[in-house]
């Protein structure tokens, strides 16, 4: 199953879970996760099951100065 992660074309199994395809990739649930344009919140990524040609954009915020 074809899905797009912050631009990147990706292949995930079918049935895959918004934090298994985070646990794949070793990011952390921390991060902040846009589903099809809609922010989520981290309780969802256990149940959040992705679907063909859905768009993930993973970012995490860095503090500095």
């Amino acid at each position: 199953m074809n899905v797009v992660i912050n631009g990147v074309e990706t292949i995930i199994s079918p049935g895959s879970t918004l934090a298994a395809v985070l646990l794949k990739h070793e990011l952390p649930s921390s991060y902040v996760v846009e589903l099809n344009e809609k922010i989520l919140d981290p309780e969802e990524y256990e149940t959040q099951l992705l679907k063909e040609g859905d768009t993930l954009e993973i970012i995490r915020f860095v503090g500095g100065g």
